[in-house]
């Protein structure tokens, strides 16, 4: 083991002695990422890093990967603050998903969280994409419940956040939940996702994040869980700058070979719940089922069911069919 510990680190050294100085402030590791973004390339050859001209983002991609995202739908957006250059605020991944994988496509840098900042990230996206002649206007641009990274995708009239489906659906639904809610225990919670998720002018109204069921992924799942694997490259908490640029390289590596796989094949057990479902959510617009039967269904998904009355007679509830166990054999 130690043999191995010493060639490792005998390979560092050797890497090291071919990058400049490591810089020692934010002004500094951009202004060395101005200086070679010419010269940073794939393992293609590619150009890999673009600075903005007032220095302000660094972006890492390359042509390939922008092409890519400018005819994939969903786009996927999160970031990650851990094991991202101690200089810089956090690192910003956007992906596409196709083919039912995620692919990481652009990088940034960014030194904050604000509406500003991601507005500037934005449009130096759309100016990256211009200057290779590609057109960059998602349709569908998924992220978390972070305020001002919806303000700034919700700024240019060309990206909206989801599909959606009849605002007051939900409101009508979330209210006759509360009704019948069986322990009053629960109505702070329900006050809080009243106030930020259901009222009108909420933080997070219906209407970016309400919609009918598709094969789709709805959450940024997919982006946090690279963000976890890339955070497993790095032995400190603050990796060098040209350490976190030689990591990206290679997994653009895997980029490239997911970009010309076949469509993956999704688990049995993803496939059946979207079945289920699909087949519950088409049973309630036809009529089969009503509002309240099929919000207790997917409360539930994946189960056995029997309907059953409870006190309020106009009130049906769906429970689970429990196994029988077998005491002997």
């Amino acid at each position: 083991m130690n043999d191995i510990s010493n060639f490792r680190r005998h390979i560092y050294r050797q890497r090291r002695k071919s990058q400049p100085v490591l810089p020692k402030s934010i002004e500094e590791a951009v202004q060395q990422l101005a200086v070679r973004q010419t010269e940073i390339q794939t393992f293609k050859l590619e150009r890999f890093v673009f600075v903005h001209e007032d220095n302000s983002i660094v972006a890492i991609t390359c042509k390939t990967n922008l092409q890519y995202l400018c005819t994939s739908l969903p786009l996927y957006a999160d970031g990650t603050f851990n094991y991202c250059r101690k200089y810089f605020y956090q690192m910003y991944t956007i992906h596409a998903y196709k083919n039912n994988m995620y692919l990481p496509l652009v990088y940034f840098l960014l030194n904050g969280k604000s509406t500003e900042c991601y507005i500037k990230m934005w449009y130096f996206l759309n100016e990256l994409c211009g200057s290779f002649n590609l057109s960059f206007k998602p349709d569908l641009i998924r992220t978390d419940f972070e305020i001002s990274a919806h303000i700034a995708i919700k700024i240019n009239a060309k990206y909206s956040v989801v599909n959606f489906i009849l605002a007051n659906l939900v409101s009508d639904a979330f209210y006759e939940l509360i009704e019948i809610s069986p322990s009053e225990n629960a109505f702070e919670f329900s006050d809080y996702v009243l106030k930020n998720y259901i009222e009108e002018n909420c933080l997070f109204p219906p209407e970016i994040w309400a919609e009918a069921p598709s094969t789709i992924p709805k959450t940024t799942n997919g982006p946090e869980s690279f963000h976890r694997h890339y955070n497993e490259q790095f032995y400190s908490a603050h990796p060098s700058l040209w350490k976190v640029i030689e990591v990206l390289k290679e997994i653009q590596v895997e980029t490239n070979i997911k970009m010309n796989e076949e469509s993956t094949r999704l688990r049995t057990k993803e496939i059946k719940n979207i079945e289920f479902v699909n087949e519950h959510y088409f049973k309630y617009t036809s009529g089969e089922i009503n509002r309240q039967q099929f919000l207790s269904i997917m409360g539930h998904s994946g189960a056995n069911y029997n309907f059953i009355k409870v006190n309020n007679p106009y009130l049906t509830i769906a429970m689970r069919k429990r196994p029988t166990k077998k005491m002997y054999a």
